[in-house]
């Protein structure tokens, strides 16, 4: 995105946040906070246009929801929040219909920006696969890496903090491209990222 309007999006998203009805500032003007009847919703603005967004149960204080992502432009970056301001309504959405069609898939690759996140989920991924007796490998790598090793496997699958990058991998790569939906990558749903994944 043009450097300039990089620089007008964070001001852009963080007054169109702060329109939303029983957002308040928490702690500092860079966290904003919407409570809950259960849950508090936290919306954290950092340097470089990233953006921690998370929902903490307020009896226990475990985490439901986190996603942390760069602003690199305006449609992904209102994906996000969506997916957020969704959750924080209906915390109980129904899974999608899977949206891949690949059943001979042997080894997926995981990709968000550097890799750490993602390799918690091919961990994850990887040992449900194993419980259920099958024979896909799953890996992950930063987004810089896939050029180099995206010939191995069947399958990419984009964290959404990198879901900007969907159309340029498309244009390159074809149909083994996808993106991991923003709900099941925020609330660890290993098990939706899968159906959809081999299905």
């Amino acid at each position: 995105m043009d450097e300039f309007y990089q620089d007008l999006l964070e001001p852009v998203v963080y007054r169109w946040v702060k329109t939303h009805e029983h957002i308040k500032v928490c702690e500092n003007q860079c966290t904003l906070c919407i409570d809950g009847s259960n849950s508090t919703g936290i919306i954290s603005f950092h340097n470089e246009g990233i953006v921690e967004l998370s929902v903490k149960n307020k009896d226990s204080d475990e985490i439901l929801f986190y996603l942390h992502f760069q602003m690199h432009d305006f449609k992904s970056t209102m994906d996000q929040f969506n997916t957020f301001f969704n959750y924080l309504c209906l915390p109980t959405i129904k899974l999608g219909e899977s949206i891949f069609n690949n059943v001979n898939t042997n080894k997926i690759l995981l990709s968000c920006s550097g890799g750490l996140t993602t390799s918690y989920f091919a961990y994850s991924m990887q040992e449900i696969f194993k419980r259920q007796g099958l024979d896909i490998v799953v890996d992950a790598v930063g987004y810089m890496e896939i050029d180099k090793v995206i010939d191995d496997y069947d399958m990419v699958l984009l964290a959404p903090q990198v879901a900007y990058l969907l159309p340029q991998l498309k244009n390159k790569y074809g149909n083994k491209i996808f993106i991991i939906d923003s709900l099941d990558f925020a609330t660890n749903d290993f098990n939706a990222i899968i159906k959809k994944a081999v299905n």
